[in-house]
């Protein structure tokens, strides 16, 4: 019997170290330091603190900070909206090209031919493909696709 508790307690103590371990990663992952590795904190050089009537008699008057200015009537308007910037669309690799936004749509509701630059084929919106294809550029006209070197899609036959 003593025997088979000699082979076990190894084996215990391997379950809490991997255990251990386990619980390290996560924390680092986490971007935390798991409490084991944390240092002790260092003791404070600040003298003594003075006792609570000299600190009474030390402290000068706060004066209170000035009231915020009232806000006009429309307040929406008079800030600036941080999320919507004017910018103009990414120029494409083409000429007269613009590139599209992360969804894949167009950058400015002008801009109306998709452009695949694999097969170059432009699709305008009478083009059946249309609503299925992602543009990878756009351009404003089927002229601008076409002096790009983009060949429009048409019907075969």
């Amino acid at each position: 019997m003593a025997k088979l508790m000699v082979g076990k307690r190894p084996l215990l103590l391997v379950l809490i170290l991997v255990a251990a371990g386990l619980v390290a990663a996560r924390s680092v992952r986490r971007g935390e330091t798991p409490h084991f590795f944390t240092p002790p904190p260092e003791p404070d050089p600040s003298p003594a603190v003075a006792p609570a009537a000299e600190r009474v008699a030390e402290a000068e008057p706060v004066a209170e900070p000035p009231a915020p200015a009232p806000a006009p009537a429309n307040s929406r308007s008079a800030q600036p909206d941080l999320f919507s910037v004017a910018t103009s669309p990414a120029p494409g690799p083409f000429p007269r090209s613009v590139l599209p936004l992360t969804d894949g749509s167009a950058p400015d509701p002008e801009f109306l031919v998709k452009g695949k630059i694999n097969s170059m084929r432009s699709h305008g919106p009478s083009s059946p493909y249309y609503g299925r294809t992602r543009a990878e550029v756009w351009f404003r006209t089927e002229e601008d696709a076409i002096a790009a070197g983009f060949r429009p899609w048409a019907p075969k036959g």
